[in-house]
């Protein structure tokens, strides 16, 4: 993770399972999310999955948040990430 003033970039190295956790951001805290390689916005999971993680955010890469997809970089792909002022 790196971050400028209140955008953070979120690099993913290996794909996970399920959503990608936002390590250290409260979901609440979010304006939006795109991925930087194309722009696409991303939306904050809301699935079973992460209820339990109040405080964090979680992020799916495609439109079924409990499923897994595949990196769109597979050498590193970043999640542009832009808080509330």
């Amino acid at each position: 993770k790196s971050c400028s003033g209140n955008v953070y970039y979120y690099h993913i190295f290996e794909p996970v399972i399920g959503p990608v956790v936002l390590s250290g951001l409260p979901k609440d805290k979010i304006e939006t999310i795109e991925l930087l390689i194309n722009g696409r916005k991303l939306t904050l999971a809301s699935s079973w999955v992460v209820n339990n993680y109040k405080n964090m955010g979680f992020v799916t890469l495609g439109d079924n948040e409990e499923y897994t997809y595949t990196l769109p970089d597979t050498r590193d792909t970043v999640i542009k990430v832009v808080l509330r002022n």
